[in-house]
């Protein structure tokens, strides 16, 4: 809740109580009270609907712009002025850990995971997922197979004891998970590159799209599909999205395969 939010809401539980012990000494009547206690809930609703605008508007940088940079800020902004329990700061921190690593900032991912990582105890079975698979992404992004590999089996070993509820809304993170493992160890390269292929399908989010053309481009590199792998490549770099990890790398692979001898 935000603090302006809680500070209105305060303001007209204050105002309909002192309103409601005015009828009771018959110094206002019902109709009065009845105006003043709808308007105070519409106060309350109006000001939530605002909250979920900027929320959804600082989101969409992201989400739909690919800004990872301006994200970061405006959303410290935002939430500057939110009071959040320990779990809303939780998943902030967790969530930052993705964009950082977008950003190819590992070092500030590092300094997140192992703050994290220390206060494991205090995690819910679920946080302790996404802080896996925020490990998982880190040693993706520096390369290091061996490390990827380890965290990969331990988020199998935890998906197997989450709720049921949860398995099934982070199912299609989970496989995109196990896809990009197969994609870096050059392994099953048709089942990961069908993962990706239905993730296009879901276009909700235009960074989503991004990250699986990426992918795409990757296996058809590993499975000698020059051509497709060119193509799909080509989008990541002519979106011109610069702040992104993904379009530095997609670059690199595009002159790697444009100069490779053909035979």
């Amino acid at each position: 809740m935000s603090r302006i939010r809680l500070f209105y809401t305060i303001i007209s539980l204050i105002i309909v109580l002192f309103c409601f012990l005015m009828i009771i000494i018959d110094y206002v009547n019902f109709s009065l009270y009845l105006i003043i206690s709808l308007s105070g809930i519409f106060l309350i609703f109006y000001m939530r609907v605002i909250e979920l605008a900027k929320i959804n508007r600082v989101k969409n940088i992201y989400f739909q712009k690919c800004y990872p940079q301006k994200f970061l800020t405006e959303h410290d902004e935002l939430m500057n002025g939110f009071i959040l329990s320990q779990k809303q700061i939780h998943k902030n921190q967790l969530f930052k850990i993705t964009v950082y690593l977008n950003l190819g900032n590992v070092n500030q991912a590092k300094q997140i995971l192992d703050a994290l990582t220390v206060k494991t105890a205090q995690l819910s079975i679920a946080e302790l997922y996404w802080l896996l698979i925020g490990w998982f992404n880190y040693f993706e992004e520096i390369d290091d197979l061996e490390k990827m590999e380890i965290f990969f089996e331990k988020i199998k070993m935890l998906n197997n004891e989450l709720p049921q509820t949860f398995k099934q809304k982070t199912l299609n993170n989970y496989l995109k998970i196990q896809a990009r493992y197969f994609i870096k160890s050059g392994i099953y390269l048709d089942n990961a590159e069908t993962v990706f292929i239905d993730s296009l399908k879901n276009r909700k989010y235009f960074i989503n799209v991004i990250d699986a053309l990426y992918y795409l481009g990757i296996v058809a590199f590993k499975q000698n599909k020059k051509e497709l792998a060119l193509e799909r490549l080509n989008f990541v770099v002519q979106s011109q999205l610069k702040e992104l990890s993904i379009y530095h790398k997609s670059l690199d692979l595009v002159e790697l395969i444009s100069n490779e001898p053909t035979i």
